[in-house]
């Protein structure tokens, strides 16, 4: 395990750890929080997406990138700047 996943998964414990009651929206994660993080209050409530007809794949083999966030976060911001 990377450095990173092992800090992110500790403070994800340590977060739902903190809770009365943890949302999940499928049974998939519903079942990772109790497996992984020992979540004993876990309620789901779906997204509203129909998971029979957008079911899940996993990844393509080739390597891609797509960025679903906002262009003007501070960081990005920052980075134009300084990077054209």
């Amino acid at each position: 395990m990377g450095n990173q996943f092992r800090k992110m998964w500790r403070f994800e414990k340590q977060t739902l750890a903190r809770f009365d009651r943890v949302v999940a929206v499928s049974a998939r994660d519903e079942k990772f929080f109790r497996e992984q993080y020992g979540v004993h209050s876990v309620r789901v409530i779906p997204t509203g997406v129909d998971l029979d007809y957008f079911d899940y794949r996993p990844p393509a083999s080739r390597r891609e990138i797509v960025f679903t966030g906002s262009m003007d976060w501070m960081g990005i911001r920052r980075h134009r700047v300084l990077h054209g």
